[in-house]
C-alpha cells in the first residue's frame, strides 16, 4: 500500500529495553461444526542469544487437557524469564560520569532522589549497555524489568486464541491479579497476570507477585499476515542465521531445517 507520505517514520512503538518475549499460537479442528483446540506451540525467543531460545510444542485432542497444559507452559517461562535477570553486581563504572540532573527524567537530584548507577541485570546482555549510567531512584524503579511482564503475542489473538484459555485463567486459583486491556467490548488487546509468592509493597492495596505475564494482540503492532511479516524481515539469505537455529532447538534433525531453506 503506497504511503502518502513515502519518508514517514514508525515511532508509534519503541522499544526502550530489548527484552526477551514469547510468541504463541493454537491449532484448531472444526467438530460438529465447532471450532476446538488439539495443538499448541511456545516459542521463548531469546534476544540476546538465539540458540538459548525454547519452544514447545503439544498435540492433545482432549481441549481441558491441553488447555491447562498451556497454561502451566506460560508459567514455566515466565519462571524461566524471570530467572535469567540475575545479575545483579553491577559492571566498572567508576569512570562513567555522574551529573546533578538525572538524564531521563531531567529532574534534579536530591537526598529523596539521589543518584544511583543503573545496569541491565539479563545475563548475556549485549543489546542494552547503552542504559547503564547514572540515573535518579525513581527512574531506577521505575525500569526494573523483573516487575514487568513477559510478553506472549498471539497474532490476532483478540479476536480467536484469547477465547480459547479465558476460563480457564479465571478459575485457575494460583493466578492473580487479571488485567484486561479492552480493544473493543468483547476483545482485549491485553490480558496480564501474577501468580507466585507475595512481595512486598509500600502500598498495602496493591499486590505484587514475583512472577508476572501478558498475553498481547501481535496484529495491534503489526498488522500483516505473518507470511508477509516473515518475507519482510527474513531475507532467504539469512534462514541459516535466524530461523535455522531456532528450529534447531526443538526439531534437532537437519532434513527438518533443509525444508524451510
Amino acid at each position: 500500500k503506497e504511503l502518502k507520505n513515502p519518508i514517514k517514520e514508525f515511532s508509534r512503538f519503541k522499544a526502550f529495553y530489548r527484552v526477551p518475549f514469547c510468541t504463541a499460537d493454537f491449532e484448531t479442528m472444526l467438530v460438529n461444526g465447532e471450532h476446538k483446540p488439539f495443538s499448541y506451540t511456545i516459542c521463548y525467543f531469546n534476544v540476546f542469544d538465539v540458540s538459548k531460545s525454547k519452544i514447545v510444542m503439544k498435540i492433545i485432542t482432549e481441549t481441558e487437557d491441553l488447555i491447562a497444559d498451556f497454561i502451566a507452559n506460560c508459567k514455566a517461562m515466565t519462571v524461566h524469564n524471570y530467572n535469567l535477570q540475575n545479575v545483579d553486581t553491577a559492571p566498572p563504572h567508576g569512570d562513567i560520569p555522574q551529573d546533578t540532573e538525572c538524564p531521563w527524567c531531567l529532574t534534579e537530584t536530591n537526598a529523596k532522589n539521589p543518584l544511583e548507577f543503573n545496569h541491565s541485570h539479563w545475563q548475556g546482555d549485549n543489546l542494552n549497555k547503552e542504559h547503564d549510567r547514572w540515573i535518579c531512584h525513581r527512574c531506577n524503579m521505575a525500569v526494573t524489568l523483573r516487575n514487568k511482564p513477559l510478553k506472549f503475542l498471539f497474532h490476532n489473538g483478540s479476536k480467536f486464541d484469547f477465547s480459547l484459555f479465558s476460563a480457564e485463567i479465571l478459575n485457575d486459583q494460583s493466578l492473580h491479579g487479571h488485567n484486561f486491556i479492552a480493544k473493543t467490548e468483547s476483545r482485549f488487546s491485553e490480558i496480564s497476570l501474577q501468580f507466585g509468592d507475595l512481595l512486598y509493597d509500600s502500598r498495602p492495596w496493591v499486590k505484587n507477585y514475583r512472577y508476572k505475564f501478558a498475553f498481547n494482540d501481535s496484529r495491534m503492532l503489526l498488522s500483516e499476515p505473518l507470511a508477509a511479516l516473515a518475507n519482510a524481515w527474513i531475507l532467504p539469505e539469512d534462514v541459516d542465521k535466524y530461523i535455522a537455529p531456532l528450529l534447531q532447538i526443538y526439531y534437532r534433525d537437519e532434513a527438518i531445517v533443509d525444508q524451510i531453506k
